[in-house]
């Protein structure tokens, strides 16, 4: 059996060597085949955003029941978990149960407030509070490795009212 193994890794190898595949760039199905790529299961329309401005988020469902989301500093944010894990005056924006079928959700950057994830605060935090690439997490488990298994999305916050359009 690890000889079997072992001939299998020689051989690809020695093919990857010899550039008939690749090992850096794999063969990838055609888009129509690939639906995360043809249909992606996390979306926005606007992905800038201006203090005030609503986020409208649209899904795929049913999509993981967990939602988070990372800050420009790193931080991450508890958004959407199970109702039954809260603690202290922490609640999620929705039960867990019920996000699963959403096929949209609006949040509004002034007033979102969320768990901050921090040792001993137990009343929800302002999400978002400053400038820069905020990361929206989906999953079922948002504490994993593979970052494959969750659902992702970026979108540029600038932590000012949005200027007025000026008429020429």
């Amino acid at each position: 059996m690890k000889t079997l193994f072992l001939t299998g890794v020689c051989g690809l190898a020695l093919a990857g060597s010899l550039g008939k595949f690749p090992l850096n760039n794999p063969v990838l199905p055609p888009i129509s085949a690939q639906t995360d790529l043809a249909s992606p299961n996390l979306w926005t329309y606007s992905d800038t955003l201006y203090q005030g401005d609503a986020l409208d988020l649209y899904f795929n469902t049913p999509h993981g029941a967990c939602m988070g989301v990372v800050n420009p500093s790193g931080q991450f944010f508890y958004v959407i978990y199970p109702r039954t894990s809260a603690v202290g005056k922490l609640a999620p924006l929705m039960d867990a149960g019920a996000f699963t079928g959403c096929a949209r959700l609006r949040v509004s950057t002034l007033k979102l407030k969320a768990d901050p994830y921090t040792y001993g605060v137990y009343e929800n935090q302002p999400v978002f509070t400053q400038s820069g690439r905020y990361r929206i997490l989906i999953g079922d488990n948002l504490h994993i490795d593979d970052p494959a298994l969750l659902q992702t999305l970026d979108v540029q916050y600038i932590h000012k009212p949005k200027p007025k359009k000026t008429s020429a």
